[in-house]
């Protein structure tokens, strides 16, 4: 009976990770429609407090967007590869919470970080670097999802790599402009946290339990 139910849940559609790519893929003729910009949330907060919803708003819907095919593919890429590994493993609720609180999080850390930046960012960025900060961390307690997990978590670790090259001794991403690295940065601290101080307990768990059944599927 637990074994079956451990196959089953291996099986499973990653419903979280097919409806993020759904919704940014509806999206992404639209370009820009609600870009996260920094000095338009601090104005919101301290000086025209009727535009606090729309603030709000655009922490949510900067995630799904995308300025071009290419920013959409770069980030699809990842998303799909690190997210469809995590949703197994922790369940798609938990998936689906971890997603928004990552895409959140790191907006706020933007936004903290780059205070007078009137450029909005948009991009799904802001959760991809935490999921790949996760795997990257969490790869061998994944193990029972596949070896393939191993591969990713090494292609995963060598983008890291490239990105902290660039951001120290190159120009930047998209020719230039370092204006997302902040955004970058709080999506990997956001989703490692969220991975260290909620997660990680549960997949150690998983590990030690008879069967492989996760715990918080």
């Amino acid at each position: 009976m637990t074994d079956q139910s451990s196959t089953q849940k291996k099986g499973r559609i990653p419903w979280i990770t097919v409806l993020t790519i759904i919704v940014c893929t509806a999206l992404l003729p639209y370009g820009e429609l609600l870009s996260l910009k920094p000095v338009f949330v601090i104005d919101a907060f301290t000086t025209h407090s009727e535009n606090i919803g729309t603030a709000l708003l655009s922490f949510v819907v900067y995630m799904f967007q995308h300025s071009t095919f290419e920013h959409y593919e770069g980030n699809i890429i990842f998303f799909v590869l690190c997210g469809a590994f995590l949703e197994q493993a922790i369940g798609r609720w938990r998936f689906a919470v971890f997603v928004l609180a990552t895409g959140i999080g790191a907006g706020l850390v933007h936004v903290l970080l780059k205070s007078d930046l009137t450029i909005g960012v948009i991009g799904l960025s802001g959760v991809t670097m935490g999921l790949m900060a996760t795997v990257a961390v969490a790869g061998r307690r994944l193990i029972n999802l596949g070896w393939l997990v191993l591969v990713v978590r090494a292609l995963v670790l060598i983008t890291a790599g490239l990105q902290l090259f660039g951001y120290f001794f190159g120009k930047g991403m998209q020719h230039g402009d370092s204006s997302s690295y902040s955004l970058h940065l709080g999506s990997a601290v956001v989703g490692l946290s969220l991975y260290l101080l909620w997660l990680r307990e549960g997949l150690i768990a998983e590990k030690v339990t008879s069967g492989g059944v996760n715990p918080l599927a």
